[in-house]
């Protein structure tokens, strides 16, 4: 089924289900069109000279993802309007996204989540200037996106409601964001969308002591997951509900084999 690109309502909240992958993209590509992007030029550019602006405090050898499709490179935008949706958050809510590229949650946030604040992170200094460009031309006021290295010893977790973490460097880049939000989540409660082999990996294995996953998922490439110690209390319940139904099981089962056979009797 197509998915028109409407003026009116750019990022419309849809049944991604009845959507190929494709017809997704074509329409992020004319959201891209209308807000104004350049991105073939920049990301030609990125993929032939690599990164010549650089985070000051930059470290090692770094993954860009040059050479990929924007399309590709980015989650589509009625994927993060979905994900927006399903994220229960007060409205003056601050989200954090890790790899942001050219900031598309933050147009997504400025037209349907409008007091809250958008900060992303991202490598690639091209890509956050032409996030600035058009950030200029629409006015937003409430987002940004900062160069970083997010692998530098530099680098300070911000406080946050919900935090976005998709595969967007080394393995070794994405374990040490999910260590930092290990130690927040041991203080302080806020949800964490994550989206990307590496990163749902990990989440579902080493970290699944601290990430609760929600029973809903949002799309078939992103999960949300509770974190925090109120969060921590629901796992507590979910694994003391499961003992409780262990035992009555074991009980009965007990019960059944205990149960003198009326034949003999």
């Amino acid at each position: 089924m197509a998915l028109p690109f409407e003026v009116r309502d750019p990022f419309p909240l849809v049944d991604l289900n009845l959507h190929s992958h494709r017809e997704i993209q074509v329409h992020s590509k004319a959201v891209d069109e209308w807000l104004g992007f350049e991105l073939l030029p920049v990301e030609s550019k990125i993929e032939k000279f690599g990164c010549r602006r650089r985070p000051n405090a930059a470290q090692g050898i770094q993954n860009l993802w040059a050479g990929l499709d924007p399309q590709d490179l980015q989650t589509p935008y009625v994927e993060l309007r979905a994900i927006l949706a399903a994220l229960p958050l007060p409205l003056a809510a601050r989200i954090v996204d890790f790899g942001s590229a050219y900031g598309r949650l933050g147009f997504v946030m400025a037209r349907h989540l409008p007091s809250a604040e958008f900060l992303g992170f991202e490598f690639v200094g091209e890509r956050v200037l032409e996030f600035e460009r058009v950030k200029a031309r629409h006015n937003l006021k409430r987002a940004q996106v900062r160069h970083a290295d997010l692998t530098s010893s530099a680098f300070a977790l911000p406080e946050a409601d919900c935090y976005f973490i998709y595969d967007f460097g080394h393995r070794s880049a994405i374990e040490r964001i999910l260590s930092l939000l290990r130690i927040r989540a041991e203080r302080l409660d806020f949800y964490l969308v994550a989206r990307g082999r590496q990163s749902l990996y990990s989440l579902d294995g080493i970290h699944a002591s601290w990430a609760v996953k929600a029973s809903s998922v949002i799309t078939a490439r992103t999960q949300l997951y509770r974190c925090g110690p109120g969060h921590q209390e629901i796992l507590r319940d979910k694994v003391q509900n499961k003992e409780l139904e262990l035992t009555v099981s074991k009980r009965s089962l007990g019960e059944v084999f205990a149960r003198p056979n009326s034949k003999n009797s």
